[in-house]
């Protein structure tokens, strides 16, 4: 959803085909306020493993899953932004 032009609500980012090839991204899934990642959201990467994290302006922040492409946990992070 757009409000004033800008992202807002939950929505997911997906990306073509050249940006997955430079970035290693399909999608980003979360919630959008006032155009930026807020709160809980996933990135979905090319070699099918995504990550579960806490956005914060727009970056990824705070505790963290890295699931592998069969769903396994693979790392567990609790960096924080200063």
């Amino acid at each position: 959803m757009f409000d004033d032009g800008q992202r807002d609500g939950a929505g997911t980012l997906t990306f073509g085909m050249i940006h997955q090839r430079l970035l290693g991204i399909t999608k980003i899934e979360g919630v959008y306020e006032e155009d930026m990642l807020k709160g809980p959201g996933t990135i979905h990467y090319t070699n099918g493993e995504r990550l579960s994290c806490e956005f914060i302006h727009g970056v990824p922040n705070g505790p963290g899953k890295l699931f592998d492409k069969e769903n396994n946990i693979k790392q567990v992070s609790t960096s924080h932004l200063p």
